[in-house]
């Protein structure tokens, strides 16, 4: 809600609904408010089962969001060194020709042997042994990157997302469990479709990347060959020695790839979308899939197949559309209701809440625990009944004085059932700390008083950090191994005391609990 702060907030492991004592921004008074969270009852075990899957599939897609990206920086990167070296053969070869490129003149060289000698000085005296070494890393290695994110990243990543809303999908064929959760089955099985073509696409760009990789491999093979040959003497024997075992197989290799990926790689295709592309974007619900497999079958040059970064953006779209509905099923499930507001003598400055079971029902109460406002040395419990239809039942219990009159100005306050509480309170000696408990507070009969260690001059004083003074209080654990956490207001060190035991036995410690202040701000 719009101006509230929430200042305490309980809740209990069997019921739905939690309390929150909130206030308004001019610090105004006090109210209890309850929110009643009835998908976590209707919901049952399915609840959990839908919060994993989601946060997987919000994962998955970041990640193959990240490898797509990756991807297509790493063949950017990777194809502007053989690009400076084909555009300066090129300038050098157009001064005599026109038409001439490394095309036309490698294409030459393998076809008659006769090397142009504006090529072969490129190929000799500026591109040599150390350009192609440069030439063979950039681009061998980033398609050997490219082939293993597909191969070890991004199509693993794909099944486990078919894993993923497959499970949603079988959620979503259960009308009951639809309707409670927010399932849509038409959403999930569209997301479905662009996940299994994001699979094709993936296992085609692997057979692209690997055919790449071989032709690469020739062509380098090719390119040092004639490198060392044309750098031989025409009449040289070793160069006739070379000739003769030459291995003439792969000159169709290194020619496809020439005039193909040399020019343009094949995995720019997929990871690159082009401008104004919107490939099957009028498919019709639950044809899109069907579209882009006659698509991919077509011989048509003018068909456009979708890239992987538009078909990763449409998934996320439609997750997106099923996360929406998710989150607005299980919204209109939360009702919230003013319960009350706090009696004008409520400190919240002293104050804890707690709810507990209202004597074995099925309905609990709310306790809250305060120093009163004006009595600096007085505890007054609140206990609040909301069964339902009846509205909030309030009872009032002043908690008595110790017996020898030695409780002063009351520091803070911490619940621990409906019969206990710990005060941390001053004393003639500096600070103490003081557990209550009886057997029907709600009677406001009188009950045990034990106390626990107390700090002189309410100091904290074996802490590594001198002068840090007892602040609050933190309560935690389950019965018979419960501990109060007595926090200096600083925040920076804390004293542990075990609340089940008779003397409340307190342990200082500060040597491994002091390297950061936020590891101990509640």
């Amino acid at each position: 809600m719009p101006g509230l702060h929430v200042f305490k907030q309980a809740s209990h492991p069997l019921t739905s609904t939690q309390y929150l004592l909130v206030h308004t921004d001019n610090n105004g008074p006090l109210r209890l408010l309850s929110i009643d969270l009835r998908f976590i009852p209707q919901t049952s075990q399915n609840l959990p089962i839908l919060a994993t899957k989601a946060t997987q599939l919000q994962n998955l897609m970041r990640y193959l969001g990240q490898s797509q990206l990756q991807m297509a920086q790493d063949v950017k990167a990777s194809f502007d060194l053989p690009s400076r070296f084909l555009g300066n053969v090129n300038e050098s070869l157009a001064e005599q020709d026109p038409d001439a490129t490394f095309v036309t003149a490698a294409h030459l060289l393998m076809v008659t042997g006769e090397c142009e000698a504006k090529f072969k000085e490129w190929m000799v005296d500026e591109l040599g042994e150390r350009g192609l070494k440069r030439w063979e890393k950039a681009v061998g290695d980033c398609l050997d990157t490219a082939r293993r994110m597909v191969h070890e990243c991004f199509i693993p990543a794909l099944e486990r997302c078919q894993v993923v809303l497959s499970r949603l999908d079988g959620l979503s064929r259960f009308s009951d469990t639809a309707t409670k959760l927010g399932l849509d089955a038409k959403k999930i099985r569209e997301c479905r479709e662009t996940v299994d073509v994001l699979n094709i696409l993936g296992h085609d760009l692997l057979k692209e990347v690997c055919t790449e990789i071989t032709e690469f491999a020739a062509f380098m093979r090719w390119m040092k060959f004639e490198a060392e040959c044309q750098a031989l003497e025409p009449d040289s024997e070793r160069l006739e020695e070379m000739r003769e075992s030459q291995d003439h197989g792969e000159i169709m290799t290194v020619l496809g790839y020439i005039k193909g990926a040399m020019q343009k790689s094949r995995l720019i295709k997929y990871l690159e979308a082009e401008e104004g592309q919107e490939s099957l974007s009028n498919s019709k619900d639950g044809q899109f899939y069907n579209d882009f497999i006659k698509a991919r079958a077509s011989t048509t040059k003018d068909t456009k197949l979708p890239k992987i970064k538009s078909l990763l953006e449409r998934m996320k779209s439609q997750a997106e559309e099923v996360f929406v509905q998710i989150a607005e099923t299980l919204r209109k499930s939360i009702i919230v209701k003013d319960v009350m507001e706090m009696p004008d003598w409520c400190d919240k400055s002293a104050m804890d809440m707690r709810i507990v079971p209202a004597g074995g029902s099925e309905h609990f109460d709310v306790w809250i625990a305060s120093r009163h406002k004006k009595l600096k040395d007085k505890v007054v419990l609140l206990s609040i009944s909301t069964v339902p239809g009846s509205g909030a039942v309030q009872e009032v219990v002043t908690t008595p004085e110790l017996a020898d009159g030695k409780l002063g100005e009351i520091i803070d306050i911490g619940l621990i059932d409906d019969q206990s509480l710990m005060i941390l309170a001053t004393v003639d000696e500096g600070v103490s700390l003081f557990k209550y408990t009886s057997d029907a507070p709600e009677a406001g009969t009188e009950g045990d008083w034990s106390q626990g260690p107390t700090f002189e001059k309410g100091i904290m004083a074996s802490l590594p950090v001198a002068g840090n003074k007892a602040g609050r209080l933190e309560i935690n654990g389950r019965k018979d191994r419960r501990l109060v956490c007595i926090i200096d207001e600083k925040g920076k060190g804390y004293v542990l005391a075990t609340i089940d035991d008779e003397d409340m036995t307190g342990e200082q410690d500060g040597e491994s609990h002091m390297e950061e202040d936020e590891q101990y701000g509640v």
